[in-house]
């Protein structure tokens, strides 16, 4: 598919820049949507892309909330990644429906209808999938949890193959529906705990997890229900990702490699923090 352009919105978002640099590397041309081209800062991962790929990569501002916003960017493009939310997951939501739900919707809509108008667009790449800010592992690093973890198991997926997988959606033709993106099996905390150590050699670390009891005794201080905790303290499952190896033919790196990679990452923003 080189030599066609490719829309992902929400660019300067973790997953979408992931997306968009992923398709750089394999030649394409992009055209990405942000809130704001004034916040340097914001977009600064994009700029340096624009700086490496001359002449592959266009910004264009849009808002999610209003009508014909992208109908400019989405110009000349074959493929859409819509992949922005008009919603920001680190604010308190007290109205799931009107603030998440229904900005959603609309967002979605506006796409959909600048698709219409536009006769180039052949696939659409529609994805509910955000991150979640802070890491786990962060706070693993930072020695936050040096006395135990919970024993909670969590299904993991490098956010490098999330952007391959919309990728192969776009570009492979047994892909079709939709793919759970993870690694077969759940990790409990104390692995994840183990390879940081491993890789870290700190002692701030923890090697063991805490009682359940202590855990649903503090749950209300962490906002954790006791019926959430219920459906999740010491419940290890399995994943069926079979489609998304053998459609989207995704490899799923080693977990070790994924953790030690954040942690050079997280070492580095720490770095430029201070």
């Amino acid at each position: 598919m080189t030599g066609n352009i490719s829309l992902v919105t929400g660019a300067s978002g973790f997953i979408a820049s992931h997306v968009v640099q992923q398709l750089l590397e394999k030649g394409e041309q992009v055209h990405a949507t942000v809130r704001s081209i004034k916040n340097k800062k914001k977009i600064k991962n994009l700029l340096d892309m624009q700086k490496r790929w001359p002449g592959k990569l266009t910004l264009f501002e849009a808002d999610l909330l209003a009508a014909s916003s992208f109908d400019t960017p989405m110009k000349g493009c074959s493929v859409v990644y819509h992949i922005a939310s008009p919603f920001f997951i680190e604010n308190k939501i007290r109205d799931g429906q009107k603030e998440v739900v229904e900005p959603a919707l609309k967002g979605t809509q506006h796409v959909l209808e600048a698709v219409q108008k536009n006769e180039t667009v052949k696939i659409v790449i529609l994805t509910s999938i955000i991150h979640y800010p802070p890491s786990i592992s962060t706070q693993l690093v930072g020695g936050q949890l040096f006395l135990g973890v919970p024993d909670m198991w969590f299904a993991i997926v490098d956010v490098r193959e999330v952007a391959t997988a919309h990728i192969q959606a776009a570009q492979l033709p047994d892909s079709h529906g939709r793919y759970i993106l993870a690694d077969g099996k759940t990790r409990g905390f104390v692995e994840l705990a183990r390879i940081l150590r491993s890789i870290t050699q700190s002692s701030r670390i923890p090697k063991n997890t805490v009682p359940n009891a202590l855990v649903r005794l503090s749950g209300p201080l962490l906002g954790l229900s006791q019926k959430w905790l219920k459906l999740n303290l010491s419940i290890p499952f399995d994943i069926d990702n079979r489609p998304s190896l053998e459609q989207l033919k995704i490899v799923y790196r080693p977990l070790e490699e994924t953790l030690a990679d954040h942690y050079r990452s997280w070492k580095s923003a720490q770095s430029l923090a201070h």
